[in-house]
């Protein structure tokens, strides 16, 4: 009786082990992709700086430490699409059109 127990006791916690280690592979993942992608938005931030002073380029004072991903990403993508590398297009050929 006690050893059916003590397997099942067993059994459980390597389990609840398998599942803390899958959690905190899945948790390495996430903040390993959360940091390329930091750096990707930095990246292109100071290409974008670079690549024309006509434009204002995304201010990173504009981006709060308390924004969500989303927001930061929504401003991110409206930012790269109405400045100077915005759809491949110049401030010069956004004129003409």
């Amino acid at each position: 009786m006690k050893t059916a127990e003590i397997q099942q006791l067993r059994n459980e916690r390597n389990e609840a082990a398998a599942l803390v280690q899958g959690l905190q592979t899945r948790y390495r993942s996430h903040r390993s992709a959360t940091r390329r992608m930091v750096k990707v938005m930095r990246y292109l931030s100071t290409r974008s700086q670079r690549a024309s002073d006509r434009a204002a380029p995304v201010a990173v004072a504009e981006w709060n430490k308390g924004d969500d991903w989303g927001t930061l990403l929504a401003r991110f993508r409206a930012a790269l699409q109405t400045g100077p590398m915005g759809h491949g297009r110049t401030e010069d050929s956004s004129r003409a059109a």
